[in-house]
């Protein structure tokens, strides 16, 4: 077994890969198992905090060399102590359906309900059902810094109000109409919305918005497509949202990117899909593309990219 440096009470405080490695090394010299294989060089490398639950990843202790250690439930609360966090979870794939469900397994605790708080936003929900992407941190934080004071909103997929929340608690923005049809996140959502005082500032459109979207036609200053991978599905009713005058469109993409001039020939063809939907829809709106914002890599050569579209009438 890997002998490890003594740390030091102190150190251990600001250094959980050190605190988790001396815990679990401790775990192992006192079992049976097959150490012929070093298991202290599989420990997980990162995980994500979610107020007092920490979710690891999903290959995290897992195959058959962990099986016989895992089955301890006193394992997972080394753990759990190791990290600083008082429930455990370990990340499953995401459900390919339209619901996009967590499958989160739950380690250690009651239940997977949550209270995340970041650029002043507390969002609540259970990690166990719905996703939360840490990768995201950034574009939520922008989005609270968005000039849009006073707008009325369509969120065309809420989810648990990833970018809803922080337009009504950061922005200022004036009412969010909030379409989803996932129950596990309109719950979530209500909660955060108690949570963070606004909710008599957002109205929750329950199902799919192909049902309940069209009869928000022509409200809306700023229209948010956050689906992924691709929102394409929505871009009429997002066009039929926005109010007569225009607004600004947030278009959400996974974009193949391997070469330079990728993602720019995707915002431009972007760009021409919402020109001629315009057109159909006898808006006769100049639109141009503000911003193309690069969020995260969500795969090899494949980025999560929002492209921001600003319709207004043509002179």
């Amino acid at each position: 077994m890997q002998n490890l440096p003594d740390i030091g009470p102190h150190k251990r405080t600001y250094n959980p890969h050190h605190c988790l490695a001396n815990a679990v090394a401790a775990v192992l010299s006192e079992t049976d198992a097959d150490l012929s294989i070093d298991l202290l060089d599989d420990l997980p490398k990162k995980w994500q905090r979610l107020g007092s639950l920490v979710l690891l990843p999903k290959t995290a202790f897992s195959g058959k060399k962990w099986r016989k250690i895992t089955l301890d439930e006193g394992f997972w609360q080394v753990v759990a102590t190791a990290l600083n966090a008082h429930r455990l979870g370990r990340q499953a794939e995401v459900d390919a359906s339209a619901l996009r469900q967590s499958h989160a397994e739950l380690l250690l605790g009651d239940d997977g309900w949550v209270e995340h708080r970041e650029h002043g936003v507390v969002y609540c929900f259970d990690a166990t059902k719905v996703m939360f992407s840490a990768g995201n941190i950034s574009e939520r934080g922008w989005t609270g810094t968005i000039a849009a004071e006073g707008e009325v909103v369509v969120d065309l997929f809420c989810g648990i109000g990833y970018y809803s929340l922080p337009l009504l608690v950061n922005a200022g923005v004036a009412h969010v109409h909030a379409c989803e049809m996932n129950p596990d996140s309109i719950t979530a959502l209500r909660a955060g919305l108690e949570l963070n005082g606004v909710a008599e500032q957002c109205t929750i459109h329950e199902g799919d918005n192909q049902d309940t979207a069209p009869a928000l036609a022509g409200i809306a200053d700023r229209v948010l497509l956050g689906l992924l991978p691709s929102s394409e599905t929505a871009w009429p009713l997002a066009v039929r949202c926005l109010k007569p005058a225009g607004g600004v469109l947030h278009v959400h993409m996974n974009v193949v990117d391997r070469n330079s001039g990728d993602i720019d020939t995707w915002a431009e063809q972007t760009l021409g899909a919402f020109r001629d939907l315009a057109e159909d829809g006898n808006r006769p709106w100049k639109l141009k593309i503000i911003e193309i914002r690069k969020v995260k890599w969500y795969a090899p050569h494949v980025r999560h990219c929002v492209l921001i579209l600003k319709a207004q009438p043509k002179e």
